[in-house]
Formats: C-alpha cells, sequence, structure tokens
C-alpha cells in the first residue's frame, strides 16, 4: 500500500477520533423551563437535582448513552468494506491495498456517524431523569 495514503487516512483516523470522544464525553442534560421552584432555589440546587436524577437512571440501569453499540456496528462496516475493497481489487489488480482502504473508509464513516448518534441518552434514561425532575417540582423541556 502506498505510505503516503497509509499515513493520510491514519491521520485521519486519529484526529476524527480525537474529535468524536471529546464530544461524546459530554453527557446529554435535561433543559428545564424557568419555573418559580426552580427560579425559588436557584442554580447550584437546580444543579444538584438534576445530578441526584442523573444519578438514579444510572444506578437503576439505564444507559446513558450508545457507545457500546457504535463499536459493534464500526467493526461490521469495516468487514463490509474490506469485502468490498478486497472485490474491487481483485477486479483492479491491488486487492490487499482496495481492502484495507476499504475497510478504514467505511469503518471510520460508521464510527463518526455513530458517535453523533451515541450521545443520546436512551428512552428509559429520559424517562427515569424527567419523572425525578417532575417528582422534584421542575418541568422538563428536553434535552441537549
Amino acid at each position: 500500500m502506498n505510505t503516503s495514503i497509509l499515513n493520510a487516512l491514519k491521520s485521519i483516523a486519529l484526529n476524527g477520533s480525537i474529535i468524536i470522544f471529546v464530544s461524546a464525553c459530554a453527557s446529554s442534560q435535561p433543559i428545564l423551563y424557568p419555573n418559580e421552584h426552580a427560579k425559588e432555589v436557584g442554580d447550584k440546587q437546580v444543579r444538584k437535582d438534576i445530578n441526584e436524577c442523573i444519578k438514579l437512571a444510572k444506578d437503576s440501569g439505564a444507559k446513558a448513552n450508545g457507545t457500546g453499540q457504535v463499536a459493534k456496528e464500526t467493526a461490521g462496516s469495516a468487514t463490509e468494506g474490506a469485502a468490498t475493497g478486497a472485490a474491487t481489487g481483485a477486479v483492479t489488480g491491488n486487492a490487499g491495498t482496495a481492502a484495507a482502504v476499504g475497510a478504514i473508509s467505511r469503518g471510520m464513516n460508521r464510527f463518526f456517524s455513530g458517535m453523533r448518534k451515541s450521545n443520546q441518552p436512551s428512552a428509559a434514561y429520559k424517562e427515569i431523569v424527567e419523572r425525578c425532575l417532575i417528582e422534584k417540582d421542575y418541568e422538563p423541556v428536553g434535552w441537549k
């Protein structure tokens, strides 16, 4: 395989992975309507209550994000890319290089796509957090 192509693909993969990892670490938070209760208790207490509700959801086993599924999908896509690349390479005379390029490009595509989606909490997680907040007299209106 041409080393300049391989080095370029490695650089893209590494830089993209760092960006996605950093953004994936930021967990979703509920957005609250600024009702009288929220105004009375103040920002510090609101954050404390949100954190308590998030802990309750996590302790109950609800998934805060879907990163495990991303790994499975990335591996599957890389395998598909390698097979497609090898088939194309067999026709053009360079099956090994084409398989590697196919695996890297399909795998990274699925990885980036999945990481954007994985930052979203599961429906059960959201429901537990929202119900907890409602029981504390807050009014959740969405997620960010």
